[in-house]
C-alpha cells in the first residue's frame, strides 16, 4: 500500500534525513565513500533495464564529436561535459566562456564546442577554482518536455530499507518541493526481503497524475530492480519527463553504489574514474586508508569512522573546520601512518593537525612510531596536537617526549580539540603578519603550555628582527585573544529607489506589442475562473499555462497564501484550468518581491506554452550614460542580463540610437546579424525596429524582451515583456496611463498620488517629509549617516497646500513603523509658513504620539518658527540639518527601545527663548 506524507505520517525530522542523503547541498562533502558514474554510464545502466533515454554518444575527441552530431541527425544538439560535478550548465572552462552544459545546431559546431571542452577543466560552485578535467562530451539531442517529474529509490534508515520517493514536480531540487508543498511527494517504503510489488508501483505511477499509469508503473519496477541488481545507495531521476510527443525519458540521472559492493560488482566499479577524484583521495585509496579532502584548515587523522566523525563535530563545536576525514583503520603500520601524514600536510591549507587514537587492534606505539617516522621524514612545519587512549598509550606518550620533538601531547579530547584550534588560528595570523612562529611544548604539573615565538620573516641574508621576546602563552588566552571583537561593516541600501513610473501587466505588454506587430503567444485575461475555463477551450492545446498577472517578479517561485498553488501554473484540460484559476483569484500571491504581506491577483493570463529552441534577450531602455535610448541585444536570453554581463560581457551587445534620426535599417540588420539570426535577417530587424517605434511613441523608459524566443517550428515569439513608461508623460498617455492598476501599489503611494504627493514607502522608522526630490534624497542620506533608516521618500513639491502638508502626515504616520518624523523645507516657491500650519493642523488632529523634528530654511522661515513656538505643541524645531538628522535618529531609538518594553514615552519640548 503507498504511504503518502500524509497517510504514512513522516516526521519532520524523518524527512530531512531522507532528503539530506539525496542532496548534499548542505555540506560540502559527505563523509562516507561511495562509487560516483558519469551520465553517459548512467544512461547506459538505465537503457539496460528498459528505461528510455535520450539517444546519445561518447566522444573523446572533437573529431568523434562531430561523427556523433551526424549520426544523431537532428538540429537540436547538447554537448554535456562528463565531470563529476554538479552546476555544470552554469559553470565555465577554465580560460574560456564556454559552459559545462551547451546547444548547437550542426556537427561543425559540435566539434568546436567539444574542442574548447575536452581536456579543459570544468570550474563549477562545487569543484572550487581548481576545477575538474573534463576527458569525454556526451552528445545527445534535445528534449522539448510537457512534464516534469521526479523519481528515486534510495537506501534509507529511516525506513530500514529501500524507500521510493515520487512527485509531479520534478526539474527542481527535491528539497525546496519538500519546504514548500510537502504534499506533492511520496514516500513507499519496500520490504527488502519481498521487493516491490505491482500495487506499490501501480500505487505510484498514478500518484503522478500524468498519461498512462502502466508505462511510468513499468519504470517504477525497472528502477527497482536496477537498484537492488547494482548494490545502489540512491538512483535518483530527476527529471522524469513526458514529451511533446506523449513519450516518457529519463533526462538526467544520479547514481551512488555502495563501496562495499566493489567486489561483486566488479564491472561496474570499473568505470570508476580517477581522474576525477581527489589525488590524495586516489593516494590514499591505493594504501587502504579512507582519506577525504574537506574546507578546513585542521587535518584530522583517526581510527574508526564513529571516532573521526566525533574528531571533526568538536573541532567545529570550538570554531575550527577539518580540512579532511582520515580513518586510518584498525590495522594501520609504521608505514601507513607516516603515508597518512604525507597526504595531510600537503594540503597547503593544513594549519594543525590533530591526531586522536583510540588504541583497541591497533596500537598507540605504533601510531607513535608512525608519528616520529613522520616528522624526522618530512620535516614537518605544522604543529600536531597528539591524544592517544587505549592499548600502549603510556608507552606511545613516551616515545613521543623522549623523540623531543615539537608535538603537543594532550590526553583530554575536549582540550585536545581546543588546543588544535587556537594553533591553527595563531598560524594563520602569523602568516598574516608576515612573521615565523615556533610552537614548543612545555610540560607543567597541571597542564601542557606552549613557548610561542615569532620573529619577522625576512630574507636569509637579511638581519633577523626580534618581533617577541620568548613568551609562556596559555591555549585558553590565545583562544580568547584570537575571538576578540569583529568589525562589522554596514553595507545595506534603500529597498526600493525613489523614482516614479508606470508598470503595466504582463497581458497588457503583450496587447502593446501585438499592435507593434510583435508576436506573442496566443492568450487571453480571465477575472473569474468560468473565463479561464472558457480561454483554455478556445486555445485549443493540451499545454496551457496560467499566469497570476500580479506586479511582482519571482512569480513562478511564489506561492497563493493558503495553499501550495504557485504563480504561474501549467495544465492540459479546460477542467483544470478553471480549478487552478479558483486557487489564484482574489488570492494574495506570496514572493521575494512581495514579502510576506504578497499581492492580490485579479485576473490570470491564459496562454498557449510554447517550446522554444533558442532564446534571445533583446531590449531598448533610456540610458543617460549613451546620452538617450539604446538597444541591447544577447544570443544568451531567458537568464537574468545581469549575470551573463558579469560571466560572459561578450555576449552582450550595445547599439546607441540618435533619438533625433531614430533607428536605422543598417542598425537593425547590425543587431540580428550579431544575434546570429542572419538566416532570418529581414524578419528580426523589423522586429526590431518596430520594437523602437513603440519605444519613442510611448514614451517608454525600458521595454525588454526576454526571451525572444525561436520555437520548434522556426517561428520567433516574445515570451516575456517588461515595460516601464515615464510618469512625467503622463499627460499625452492617458490610454496607456488609465490601465495603471491601483490594486498592486502601496496603498499610502495610492493616496499620495491623489494629493499629487510623490511618496514610496521603504523599510525604515522615520519618517521624511520635504520639499525637492534632491533634497529628499539628501535627507535620507544624512539620516543613514546617522545611523538610522528612512520610512519613505516624501516629496511635497513646490506648491503643497496646508490641507497637501497635513494629508502627508497622515500618510506618513498611518505606517506603524515610523518612530519618529523629520520634517526638512526649504523654502522658495513654498513657504514655510505655510508647512508650519499644515504641521500643526496635522498635529492637533491626529493626536501624533511620535516626536517631529522640524528644520525649516528659506522664505517666511521666522513666520514659520513662531507659528510652531506658539502653537505649544510636542515639535522640535532645529536650524542645522546634521543635528536635525541626529536627534530624528536618537529620539525614534528611544521610542522604539520604549514599544520593545511596552513602555508609553512622553515627550517634554523646552520652551524657546
Amino acid at each position: 500500500m503507498l504511504k503518502t506524507l500524509a497517510k504514512f505520517a513522516v516526521k519532520d525530522g524523518q524527512i530531512k534525513s531522507i532528503l539530506a542523503g539525496i542532496q548534499s547541498s548542505s555540506c560540502s562533502k559527505q563523509q562516507r565513500r561511495f562509487l560516483n558514474v558519469h551520465e553517459n554510464q548512467a544512461y547506459t545502466l538505465l537503457k539496460s533495464m528498459g528505461i528510455p533515454t535520450p539517444k546519445f554518444g561518447v566522444a573523446k575527441t572533437p573529431e568523434e564529436a562531430a561523427e556523433i552530431a551526424r549520426e544523431l541527425d537532428s538540429k537540436d544538439l547538447v554537448l554535456k561535459a562528463q565531470v563529476l560535478a554538479g552546476g555544470r550548465g552554469k559553470g565555465k572552462f577554465s580560460g574560456s566562456n564556454v559552459s559545462g552544459v551547451v546547444m548547437c545546431e550542426t556537427p561543425e559546431e559540435a566539434k568546436e564546442l567539444a574542442s574548447k571542452m575536452l581536456g579543459k577543466y570544468l570550474v563549477t560552485k562545487q569543484t572550487g577554482e581548481v576545477g575538474r578535467i573534463c576527458n569525454e562530451v556526451m552528445i545527445t539531442t534535445r528534449m522539448f518536455t510537457r512534464k516534469e517529474l521526479y523519481l528515486s529509490v534510495m537506501m534509507e534508515r529511516s525506513f530500514d530499507g529501500p524507500v521510493i520517493i515520487a512527485s509531479s514536480e520534478g526539474g527542481v531540487n527535491i528539497e525546496d518541493i519538500a519546504a514548500t508543498n510537502p504534499e506533492a511527494i511520496s514516500y513507499t517504503p519496500v520490504d527488502i526481503r519481498k521487493g516491490l510489488t505491482c500495487e506499490q508501483a501501480d500505487a505510484i505511477a498514478c500518484r503522478f497524475g500524468v498519461g498512462d499509469p502502466r508505462v511510468l508503473s513499468e519504470i517504477v519496477c525497472n528502477l527497482y530492480e536496477l537498484f537492488i541488481e547494482k548494490d545502489a545507495l540512491l538512483l535518483e531521476i530527476n527529471p522524469l519527463v513526458q514529451d511533446i510527443c506523449g513519450q516518457y525519458f529519463a533526462l538526467d540521472c544520479k547514481c551512488n553504489f555502495d563501496d562495499s559492493a566493489s567486489f561483486r560488482q566488479k564491472d561496474l566499479f570499473a568505470l570508476q574514474d580517477w581522474s576525477q577524484k581527489n589525488p590524495m583521495e586516489v593516494k590514499a585509496d591505493k594504501i587502504g586508508l579512507n582519506y577525504i579532502a574537506l574546507d578546513g584548515n585542521i587535518g584530522c587523522m583517526v581510527n574508526g569512522a564513529g571516532l573521526a566523525m566525533a574528531t571533526m563535530d568538536i573541532i567545529k563545536l570550538y570554531g575550527g573546520e577539518p580540512a579532511n576525514f582520515l580513518d586510518v583503520g584498525g590495522g594501520a603500520s609504521v608505514k601507513t601512518v607516516t603515508e597518512a601524514f604525507k597526504i595531510i600536510s600537503s594540503d597547503p591549507k593544513v594549519e594543525s593537525i590533530f591526531v586522536n587514537i583510540f588504541g583497541g587492534i591497533i596500537r598507540c606505539d605504533v601510531i607513535a612510531e608512525g608519528i616520529i617516522a613522520a616528522f624526522q621524514d618530512l620535516k614537518l612545519n605544522v604543529p600536531v596536537i597528539v591524544r592517544l587512549q587505549g592499548t600502549n598509550a603510556e608507552k606511545g606518550k613516551k616515545l613521543i617526549m623522549d623523540a623531543k620533538l615539537k608535538i603537543i601531547p594532550i590526553d583530554d579530547m575536549s582540550a585536545a580539540a581546543e588546543a588544535s584550534v587556537s594553533v591553527a588560528d595563531i598560524c594563520r595570523l602569523a602568516r598574516n603578519l608576515n612573521l615565523d612562529i615556533e610552537l614548543t611544548p612545555k610540560s607543567t604539573q597541571k597542564s601542557v603550555c606552549l613557548l610561542v615565538h615569532c620573529q619577522r620573516a625576512t630574507r636569509l641574508d637579511s638581519k633577523m628582527a626580534t618581533m617577541l621576546s620568548r613568551t609562556t602563552v596559555s591555549l585558553a588566552e590565545s583562544l580568547s585573544r584570537l575571538n576578540g571583537s569583529k568589525i562589522l561593516a554596514c553595507t545595506s541600501s534603500l529597498n526600493k529607489q525613489p523614482v516614479r513610473n508606470l508598470n503595466v501587466h504582463e497581458h497588457i505588454s503583450y496587447s502593446i506589442l501585438n499592435e507593434a506587430g510583435i508576436p506573442t503567444p496566443k492568450f487571453g485575461v480571465a477575472k473569474t475562473p468560468d473565463e479561464a475555463a472558457k480561454l483554455a477551450t478556445d486555445l485549443n492545446t493540451k499545454d496551457i499555462v496560467l499566469k497570476a498577472q500580479v506586479l511582482a517578479g519571482g512569480r513562478g517561485k511564489g506561492h497563493f497564501k493558503g495553499g501550495n498553488v504557485s504563480g504561474v501554473k501549467m495544465c492540459e484540460t479546460p477542467e483544470e484550468a478553471k480549478q487552478l484559476a479558483s486557487q489564484m483569484l482574489g488570492k494574495l500571491l506570496v514572493t521575494k518581491q512581495t514579502g510576506e504581506a504578497g499581492r492580490i491577483c485579479n485576473a490570470v493570463m491564459v496562454t498557449q506554452r510554447m517550446f522554444p529552441r533558442k532564446e534571445y534577450y533583446l531590449a531598448v531602455m533610456m540610458e543617460r550614460a549613451f546620452g538617450g535610448p539604446v538597444i541591447i541585444a544577447s544570443s544568451q536570453g531567458g537568464v537574468n542580463i545581469e549575470e551573463v554581463a558579469a560571466t560572459n560581457p561578450q555576449a552582450i551587445m550595445y547599439e546607441p540610437i540618435d533619438i533625433n534620426k531614430g533607428i536605422t535599417k543598417d542598425q537593425a540588420d547590425r543587431i540580428a546579424v550579431k544575434l546570429g539570426l542572419e538566416n532570418v535577417k529581414e524578419y528580426i530587424s523589423k522586429m526590431i525596429m518596430n520594437m523602437y517605434s513603440l519605444f519613442v511613441k510611448k514614451d517608454a523608459l525600458l521595454l525588454e524582451v526576454n526571451p525572444l524566443a525561436e520555437d520548434i517550428n522556426g517561428e520567433y515569439f516574445a515570451l516575456d515583456c517588461k515595460c516601464r513608461f515615464d510618469d512625467n508623460a503622463e499627460f499625452r498617455q492617458k490610454d496607456l496611463f488609465a490601465l495603471r492598476d491601483w490594486t498592486q501599489e502601496d496603498p499610502k503611494e495610492v493616496e499620495a498620488a491623489k494629493f499629487e504627493l510623490n511618496y514610496i514607502a521603504l523599510d525604515g522608522n522615520i519618517g521624511c517629509m520635504v520639499n525637492g526630490a534632491g533634497l529628499a534624497m539628501a535627507t535620507m542620506d544624512i539620516i543613514k549617516l546617522h545611523g538610522g533608516e528612512p520610512a519613505n521618500f516624501l516629496d511635497v513639491g513646490g506648491g503643497a497646500t496646508a490641507s497637501a502638508v497635513k494629508e502627508a502626515f497622515k500618510i506618513i504616520t498611518s505606517d506603524s513603523k515610523v518612530h519618529a518624523l523629520l520634517v526638512n523645507i526649504f523654502g522658495g516657491i513654498m513657504r514655510c509658513d505655510v508647512i508650519a500650519e499644515g504641521i500643526i493642523a496635522a498635529t492637533k488632529e491626529l493626536d501624533l504620539k511620535i516626536p517631529v523634528v522640524v528644520r525649516l530654511q528659506g522664505t517666511n522661515v521666522d513666520e514659520a518658527k513662531a507659528l510652531i513656538a506658539n502653537a505649544g505643541l510636542k515639535i522640535v524645531p532645529v536650524d542645522d540639518l546634521d543635528e536635525a538628522a541626529r536627534i530624528a535618529v536618537k529620539l525614534s531609538t528611544i521610542v522604539k527601545l520604549a514599544q520593545s518594553a511596552n513602555l508609553s514615552v512622553n515627550f517634554e519640548i523646552p520652551q524657546i527663548s
